[in-house]
């Protein structure tokens, strides 16, 4: 079972924290405390109602770890943004609608603005910024600038021209997201996030999808700058996947959110979505931490009912 976390002093290191007998529960709830509390529409373009939100959200579901889930704001923010949108889509070449959007002056200084309120606000709970990774972000910027067409990832290491020629060629309708792209998207990524030195972060996760997990260390060397940037900033950076088929053999990461545990790696445990039709809790990983995601139509008392198998 895993006990809540008393953070009676801050630690410089979210690493530290897991060694800790007690452990830690990592909760996300946007989507559920989204519909329970704000009508399924989290107010993330305000930044004092979005503080009042996350605060009536974490005292109905205490976390160990507060989250700033920067692709939902940014959903909103292009919403009420129509001319930022128009740029995005000015060039065809994938990386450009990642690159303009990150290039918005005022996009950068919601989110540090958001980052530090929720830092205030929680002045003892670690806080992450949670954000795609650099391939499934490029990918993302480029559907939101070109609804409706086409996007594949690639990112399986090209042996010889012929079959990167091949792989262009089943392609072709397609925008391709690929090793190039994410290498510069990383860059972006980078540059972006030093406008966050003093929003008090103390965790970046990147979360990957299924087509863009990575499988070799070569993709995940193309996030170095982000890799640099964290060390630097000393936030611990972290990369959920959802599989994590490879990640016994990749290194880079500070920890990893996967939903099976791997010796000798620093893992949060995804509960599985079977934790909500009954089935037993996870042990907490040695070193790791539980990381729990709750569905946005689950019931009220069902929600604090299967958090308590957890506590």
């Amino acid at each position: 079972m895993v006990a809540l976390l008393p953070f009676d002093t801050i630690m410089n290191s979210f690493t530290e924290r897991l060694v800790q007998p007690s452990g830690l529960l990592w909760i996300e709830y946007g989507n559920y405390a989204g519909k329970l509390l704000s009508g399924g529409k989290v107010p993330w373009l305000e930044v004092d109602q979005l503080i009042n939100w996350q605060r009536k959200a974490a005292g109905l579901l205490p976390t160990d770890v507060v989250s700033l889930p920067v692709a939902a704001v940014v959903i909103q923010w292009l919403s009420e943004n129509p001319k930022l949108v128009e740029a995005m889509g000015a060039k065809q070449r994938p990386g450009f609608a990642l690159r303009t959007l990150l290039a918005d002056p005022a996009l950068r200084k919601h989110l540090v603005d958001l980052s530090t309120g929720l830092r205030a606000c929680f002045p003892k709970t670690p806080l992450a910024l949670v954000l795609p990774s650099p391939a499934v972000w490029v990918s993302l910027a480029h559907a939101q600038a070109f609804p409706g067409e086409k996007i594949a990832v690639e990112i399986d290491i090209v042996d010889s021209l012929d079959q990167e020629i091949a792989a262009h060629k089943r392609l072709r309708q397609a925008a391709v997201i690929d090793m190039d792209a994410i290498d510069s998207a990383a860059v972006y990524i980078a540059d972006f996030l030093r406008g966050f030195s003093d929003a008090g972060i103390d965790i970046l996760l990147l979360e990957e999808s299924s087509e863009s997990e990575p499988s070799s260390q070569e993709v995940v060397d193309l996030y170095k700058p982000l890799l640099n940037l964290s060390d630097h900033y000393r936030w611990a950076l972290g990369i959920k996947v959802p599989t994590g088929s490879a990640i016994e053999s990749l290194s880079g990461p500070d920890f990893w959110i996967a939903p099976h545990s791997v010796p000798g790696v620093p893992l949060g445990l995804s509960v599985s979505k079977a934790f909500w039709s009954g089935e037993a809790g996870p042990r907490r990983p040695d070193g790791g931490f539980v990381f729990l995601e709750i569905p946005a139509d689950e019931n009220p008392e069902h929600v604090l009912e299967r958090l308590s198998a957890l506590r």
